[in-house]
């Protein structure tokens, strides 16, 4: 039987035993979140924890089996709970980009140009599809919320891979792993709904603003199916186009949607890849379903993984 094992390290503190960590991640909340819950009162040369652990500090965690594990989330502390068990909650290194607030106006700027003005030294990123943002204005926002407005007006994801801010597509082009998950061995639990192709509605629709505030709309896909619309800024109409049809092909497609529980190894993260395999019925297997967002939770109950996934990728 495999044995659980963890490391927690906080500032220049080496945890390895903890009572409970849970994870959430997502591409679409921009930031990751852990709660590291702590077994019991824990003193050391008189000293409770909450007088060595401070806000800010960095967090590494690392969960495996039998002493392999793997850095599962890297971060800094948010805040310290005052009750017992001790429970620290923690962010991911979008930590680091939400104070400071940044006032810019731009006649027109590109993806990779406002990164340089927003991103603060210190802080590695990388642009996953560089474009360009037309006519672009700000005021008193940090770095943060302006990932968040790029996100909900110009269909521009950011995340950090461990340390590195990852701005652009939804996933990481040269990191697609890729899982292979059977309903017999690796899924311990699901709430999946197969379902083909011709039988999934969706209607997807685009608004185009432009720089005199005019917009423009389009639709591709059914006219009485699930809505769904995007919103583009500056986008010339051929290439919101593309972008419509490809976000159509990836929602509708015959396979699986829904959300599946399975054990901490393997280690799987927001932008993977999964193959589903069921012996028992081999015509639903189901190829390149991407992975939209992980709760993880690691503790006395064991190690779970829970995944949804979101469209073919």
């Amino acid at each position: 039987m495999l044995r659980l094992t963890s490391g927690v390290q906080i500032g220049d503190n080496k945890f390895q035993g903890v009572h409970n960590v849970t994870i959430e991640s997502d591409f679409e909340k921009l930031t990751d979140r852990a709660v590291i819950k702590f077994p019991r009162r824990v003193d050391w040369e008189g000293k409770k924890i909450t007088d060595f652990v401070k806000r800010k500090q960095k967090v590494t965690i690392r969960l495996g089996y039998d002493d392999q594990n793997e850095t599962i989330f890297v971060g800094y502390v948010r805040d310290i709970g005052v009750n017992f068990p001790v429970e620290i909650t923690c962010e991911d290194s979008m930590y680091l980009l939400k104070t400071g607030e940044i006032t810019l106006y731009k006649k027109s700027i590109d993806l990779e140009g406002l990164l340089k003005e927003i991103i603060p030294a210190g802080v590695e990123w990388k642009i996953t599809g560089n474009r360009n943002l037309g006519e672009f204005r700000i005021s008193q926002s940090t770095p943060a919320k302006i990932l968040n407005y790029l996100k909900e007006k110009y269909f521009v994801f950011s995340f950090f891979v461990g340390e590195v801010l990852h701005v652009g597509l939804r996933y990481v082009p040269e990191e697609k792993p890729v899982h292979k998950m059977r309903f017999d061995r690796n899924i311990i639990s699901n709430e999946l709904s197969y379902r083909k192709e011709e039988d999934v509605q969706i209607l997807i629709k685009a608004v185009i603003i432009g720089s005199d505030n005019k917009r423009k709309e389009l639709e591709e896909g059914d006219t009485d199916g699930e809505v769904r619309t995007l919103h583009y800024y500056n986008q010339p109409v051929s290439e919101v186009k593309k972008l419509l049809r490809s976000e159509l092909e990836r929602l509708k497609y015959t396979g699986y949607r829904g959300s599946f529980t399975t054990f901490g190894k393997p280690y799987i993260k927001h932008g993977d890849i999964i193959n589903f395999i069921d012996p028992k019925y081999p015509e639903r297997e189901f190829t390149q379903a991407f992975v939209k967002s992980v709760e993880t939770d690691f503790g006395v109950d064991g190690y779970r993984q829970k995944v949804t996934i979101e469209g073919k990728a």
